[in-house]
Order: C-alpha cells, then sequence, then structure tokens
C-alpha cells in the first residue's frame, strides 16, 4: 500500500513519513507545473522517484537492523 501512495501521490506519502521538506519540495513541482501543464508528468515521475527510492532505503534499513539484532541474540 505504501508503494501505491509512493508511486502515485508522492506530497501524501512524505507527509504521512513526516518528511516535511521533501512534502514541500514535492508540492512545489506539482504548483509549478499546474501553469505549464505539459511538464506535470516529468515533476511526477521525478517526485515517484524520490519517493520509491527513500521508501525503499527506508525499508532496507529496517531490514538491516532486523537481521543485526538477530545475530546479537543468536551470539548470547
Amino acid at each position: 500500500m505504501t508503494y501505491l501512495i509512493a508511486i502515485f501521490i508522492p506530497p501524501l506519502y512524505f507527509i504521512l513519513k513526516k518528511k516535511w521538506l521533501a512534502a514541500a519540495g514535492t508540492m512545489f513541482l506539482f504548483l509549478l507545473s499546474l501553469p505549464l501543464f505539459f511538464l506535470l508528468p516529468v515533476f511526477w515521475i521525478i517526485s515517484s522517484v524520490c519517493a520509491v527510492w527513500d521508501l525503499r532505503k527506508s525499508m532496507m534499513r529496517e531490514h538491516a537492523k532486523m537481521i543485526a539484532e538477530e545475530i546479537a541474540k543468536a551470539k548470547r
């Protein structure tokens, strides 16, 4: 579900993750592209890639933390 939000509504993804600067940046890109409608897909793709990249990075950190905890538990 989070992947869908990151792909289709990047500003909402950043708001849910409490990353206010990224949310403001993506909203700025969307508002900037409103008068120039042909730029909307370009800015949407850029924002989506950034949101998915951030989501994947946080998932990898969480996974690495789980593995480290399991290794620490096994060494006890």
